[in-house]
């Protein structure tokens, strides 16, 4: 991997220890959520050459957060109602990562997950 940064599986591992066990597993629900809203533009850029703006992939996550909450995750609900607010470091790599694909438009960009 090029630099010396983390690999998210390394950064989620580490992020996951400093939370309480009873927020753990809605952590783990949020990640996923977003890592899938995530992949999904990535689809659409690659393969549809159709781009939205890092705003819109937000609202995107949001929307699909209240999706999963009515539908009953309630893992999610957990972190969404705790009062342990989530102060997780973000990786340069992420960051970095971010930064291209809302430069890059149509480019083919995505998420180094680690090697």
């Amino acid at each position: 991997m090029p630099g010396n940064h983390p690999s998210f599986v390394d950064w989620l591992l580490q992020a996951r220890k400093g939370l309480l066990k009873t927020v753990r597993r809605g952590f783990d629900s949020l990640i996923l959520l977003v890592t899938w809203v995530i992949w999904k533009e990535r689809n659409e850029r690659v393969f549809r050459r159709r781009v939205a703006m890092p705003w819109t992939v937000v609202s995107r996550i949001l929307d699909e957060a209240n999706s999963w909450l009515s539908a009953g995750v309630s893992d999610l609900d957990a972190v969404a109602r705790s009062s342990v607010a989530l102060h997780i470091e973000t990786p340069s790599i992420i960051e970095g990562s971010v930064l291209v694909m809302s430069k890059t438009g149509v480019g083919l960009s995505m998420f180094s997950m680690g090697s």
